[in-house]
Parts: structure tokens; sequence; C-alpha cells
């Protein structure tokens, strides 16, 4: 017997950790969330309108995402539909989180293992010096996409001028102005740059690019890839739909269960069983999806569309492809935006219920609220993209390891494995909900 455990496994967002056994040729793995965070318990009693700050408290990195999904659950609860303005600039600072998400990524924790995926880091500045020309463009993107937290959300981190009914304030014509001037001006060296990364990724040795057809889950909204609203779409692993339902229809559909993923939940297709019905979230799913991307995106997509397959790696092409797509469509979108008054709509506090979806850049992520007529929430279920993805990234580790533990040597093994939990973007503050307690008689 052999086993590979990497407790605190490095360049991810947060603590996990994977144990991997191997008896003879039989492998078996178990991903580990090992942090607690507890949003759900400590949400309960509070007000309505306090929650979409409370909960964008989880996560830097994903706040924009948890305080867009929370304030469309308080919405849907409460029959209040924002104008279309607002909606408009939602979306637009939705799709600079996930740029600005999918850089930090991929520049800080996912280029050494496109470099050098079966090697230790040994000095990360010298990588990331080396390929300077290919990462200072994809660096002043993601400063754009801040910026725009900025104009548009009050303020860099944890932005403040989302409320239940709309948005409090106008943003300022010249500022977004200045933006689409900056974001023309830099989008041939992004071009350029993610052109490069692709390429690196396509040279990568053709045994580590092993496919593991899964189950996806994905918003769908017309043929435009989308992250605000629309339904969710389950399709199987060769890319038929297996269910296409309404957010508020969620529990009829995907289960969730305590799988000994440490304190994260993990979640399978109701239908199929939690064999049959792990099922994968994130920008793979997404793009994987027949969908109309802009011009440069959907060029590179053609170019580089053979590394577009249910593997992990695939998982950084289409991040880049993403990034490219959304910077495209925010300039786009921004030429178009009209600058209106009317951004904000009246709220009459009632006891509800609301179910609100958005994609963040890790995948669906779901808040779900029930609250009384005074509008404390006495409900509260959040299932973020990480805690979708324990049991894929699990049998991922597991599929790869099994078919390349006769060809790589085994002390090469545990970089592999980091390499494959990484690439799906573990968010793990995220993920950690329930809290294990063990309690032993004598």
């Amino acid at each position: 017997m052999m086993e590979v455990n990497i407790d605190k496994i490095p360049r991810i967002g947060g603590h996990a950790s994977i144990y991997v056994e191997i008896i003879e040729n039989r492998v078996r793995t178990r991903f580990s969330v090992d942090e607690f965070r507890g949003f759900e318990k400590f949400l309960i009693n509070r007000a309505i309108e306090d929650i979409p700050y409370y909960v964008s408290r989880v996560c830097g990195i994903c706040e924009v995402s948890h305080l867009l999904a929370s304030t469309k659950a308080l919405e849907n609860g409460l029959g209040v539909e924002i104008p279309i303005n607002a909606k408009l600039l939602r979306n637009i600072l939705l799709s600079a989180s996930v740029i600005q998400s999918h850089i930090l990524h991929f520049i800080y924790m996912g280029v050494h293992d496109i470099v050098n995926p079966l090697e230790p880091v040994i000095d990360p500045l010298k990588t990331l010096n080396e390929y300077s020309k290919y990462i200072k463009p994809l660096l002043n993107l993601r400063a754009i996409a801040k910026r725009l937290f900025e104009i548009i959300g009050g303020r860099k981190i944890h932005p403040v001028t989302v409320i239940i009914g709309g948005l409090t304030r106008i943003p300022d014509k010249d500022s977004l102005n200045e933006v689409i001037k900056n974001l023309k001006t830099l989008l041939p060296r992004v071009i350029e740059s993610i052109d490069f990364w692709l390429s690196k990724i396509s040279e990568l040795p053709h045994q580590l690019k092993i496919e593991n057809p899964m189950n996806t889950a994905a918003l769908l909204n017309g043929s435009e890839l989308e992250l605000y609203d629309g339904d969710v779409e389950l399709r199987s692993p060769n890319g038929e739909s297996i269910a296409r339902f309404k957010p508020h229809h969620y529990l009829d559909f995907i289960t969730e269960e305590y799988y000994d993923c440490g304190f994260s939940k993990s979640s399978y297709i109701k239908s199929l069983g939690i064999e049959q019905g792990i099922y994968r979230v994130g920008p793979l799913p997404r793009i994987l999806r027949p969908i109309k991307l802009r011009d440069n995106a959907a060029s590179l997509m053609n170019k580089y569309n053979s590394e577009l397959k249910h593997c992990h790696f695939s998982y950084n092409v289409s991040r880049l492809i993403e990034v490219l797509h959304l910077a495209e469509d925010i300039c786009e979108k921004l030429q178009k935006l009209t600058i209106s008054n009317r951004i904000r709509v009246p709220v009459e506090l009632r006891e509800g219920e609301g179910i609100g979806i958005v994609e963040a850049p890790r995948g669906i992520l779901i808040h779900h609220y029930r609250w009384d007529e005074k509008g404390i929430v006495k409900y509260v279920n959040i299932i973020t993209p990480t805690a979708q993805n324990t049991l894929p990234i699990s049998k991922d580790v597991q599929i790869n390891v099994q078919k390349l533990i006769s060809e790589i040597p085994r002390n090469k093994l545990r970089y592999l494995i980091a390499v494959i939990v990484r690439s799906y973007d573990p968010c793990i503050p995220c993920a950690g909900h329930r809290i294990l307690v063990k309690i032993k008689h004598h």
C-alpha cells in the first residue's frame, strides 16, 4: 500500500487537503476542506437589508458574486424587479469580478503548473519575471476590472452600492469612458498574452491531459455566455441536456450531502444518485456549451478547440478564453450603456422566501433565504461552486493517478495531484459550511 497525502495544498485560496491511497493498482481519494466559516448559521436572525454585506465577507475574491446572488434572492422573495440599467451595471460588475479572479488565480497560482507541472516551485518570482511580457498585460487588465469595482461598486474591495432594489448611485460617465479607452488600448496585448499561454498549454505532454467526462451545470440564457440571469442547465458528459430549471426549483434537481469532505457539503444530481450524479461547475462547463463568444475570444477558442475537453488542464484554457470574452463584452456593453437616473426602485417589506443564482468565477452560486414579516432571516442555504466541485476534484485525482501511476515516478505524483486540485481554483473559505463534532464514549 502507498499513501500520498498533501496537507494544506499549496497555491490555493484557503486550507484544503487531499488524501490518496494506492493499494496495488486501485486508487482511493478524498478531498478535504479544512476551514469552517458557519455563515449559514450566524446569518439567522439578521435583518435582510444587512445580508448582502455580511455574505460578501465570505471571501475577498468572490465578494461580488455573493453580494449579487444574495441581493437577487432577497429581491426574488420581495417581488422586486430592478431597472434594466441597474441590471446591466450589475452584469458588468460581475463580469469584472470574474476577470479579476481568473487572472489572480492564473498568474499567481496557475502559471507554474503550465511551465513546470511536475516540479516544485523553488523561485516563483523567477518564473514570473521570465514571462513578464505575457503576464503584465493580464495584470493591467485585472487593474481595469478592479477600477470598475470602484466606479460601479463604490470601492475596490467589497463593493457597497448594490442594494435590494438596484444601485445607490449612478456611475460617473467620464470614468466609464476612460475604462473603454484603456480597454481598447490594452486588448491587443491581452490577446497576444492569452494566445501565448494557450499555446504553452497545448504543448504540455499528452499524458497529462487525461479526459474524465462528467456531468456539468451552468446558467443558460439564450446563446450568450451568461453570468447574471437565466435557468440552470444540467448536461451529461456527452453534452446532452439532462434538465433545465428555474432557480426556485433547484432543490428538485440538486441534492447536498455530507460526504467525508471535511467542513464542506457535496452536491450531486438528485435523479442520478451520488455515483452517477457528480457534476462540475465553473468556466469549463460554461465554455463547453454551444455559446456565442465575442470575436477575438471566438477566434482563439476555434484555434485551441482541441484543448477544450473534459480534462482538468482545460479549466485554464476556458478561464483564459472567458477572460478575453468578458473584456470584449464589457467594452461593448459600456459603449452601449445609457446613463439613466432610474437605477433603483422602492421596496416594500413583507414575509418571504427567495432564491438567487449567479455564475461566480468558479461556477454557479446559489443563495436561498426565508424571512418573517419584520424582515428577520429564519433560514439560509448557500451552495458554493467549490462545494459542488469537491467530488469532481476527488474523482479527477483518482482517475489521473489510476492511469498515470505506471508512467510517472511516484515522487512526482504529489505534484500532479496538486496541479489537478489547483486547476479547479478551489475557494476554500467559501466552501466550509459544517462543523465536525466527535463524541467519544468511555
